[in-house]
């Protein structure tokens, strides 16, 4: 397994991984990073994840793959202001495959915008988006997940889910998932639910002697941790950076 680079300057991140090149890129918890720039070429595979606690407004991503690249990208926000996000993807030859994780928490006045855009510009290619996303007080998050199916671009699979948890009464979880598909010989699903609590779960919590925001917290924490679980920690920093993620989702859910 790849040694995982750790970004610490804040700006840009400008990235070409040549021909059976693999890395894997975190961005440190105190780095502002606004622009990505992917370029794989083939059989390139790169694993990224950024975060954003609300330091930067705007964050934008674009990437390329050629034929065989993998491209993983874990994209975390726990932010109490305005925050976009803007992930387009290019998958350009045969045999590549995105794969794309977004969790989001928003709280107190948020408003975060997730917008993904996947382009099939090939036959044979594959990518699997899934979105969670979390509101507290008056938080509004929109999850816009889209994904491009180019005519002629035959045995294409493409899987989009989004699931949206409410904590407040006053916040709003907005999901649309699109399939845009010029192609018949395809494999494509898109799913969305957005809902509450689950009672039954904080009902069985609270009658082993938890108070309901202490039981509130566990099922939010199981809601996620499933997927923070995938980054992968092969080192310190990384465990650093994951340990820490997991403390900012804790401390706002209190």
């Amino acid at each position: 397994m790849n040694d995982i680079l750790v970004l610490k300057e804040n700006g840009s991140l400008v990235k070409e991984l040549q021909a059976n090149e693999q890395a894997i890129i975190y961005q440190s918890l105190d780095t502002t990073i606004d622009h990505i720039d992917l370029n794989l070429k083939e059989n390139a595979s790169l694993v990224l994840l950024t975060f954003n606690n609300g330091t930067i407004k705007d964050v934008n991503l674009k990437s390329t793959l050629a034929r065989g690249a993998s491209l993983t990208i874990y994209n975390m926000i726990i932010s109490k202001s305005d925050v976009s996000l803007k992930e387009e993807i290019y998958v350009s030859d045969k045999d590549a495959s995105v794969n794309i994780l977004n969790v989001c928490l928003g709280y107190e006045d948020a408003k975060i915008n997730s917008f993904i855009h996947i382009f099939h510009n090939s036959e044979y290619t594959n990518s699997e988006l899934e979105t969670y996303a979390i509101a507290i007080d008056k938080a509004t998050l929109t999850l816009d997940n889209n994904a491009t199916i180019k005519k002629g671009c035959r045995k294409t699979v493409v899987h989009q889910k989004a699931k949206g948890l409410n904590l407040s009464k006053e916040s709003t979880i907005k999901a649309q998932p699109n399939l845009y598909i010029d192609e018949f010989d395809v494999e494509a699903s898109h799913s969305a639910s957005v809902g509450n609590i689950n009672k039954d779960e904080l009902f069985y919590l609270m009658s082993r002697g938890l108070p309901e925001n202490e039981a509130r917290k566990i099922v939010v924490l199981g809601f996620i941790n499933p997927l923070i679980d995938k980054i992968q920690t092969v080192n310190q920093e990384a465990r650093d950076i994951k340990e820490g993620i997991l403390d900012e989702f804790s401390q706002k859910l209190k």
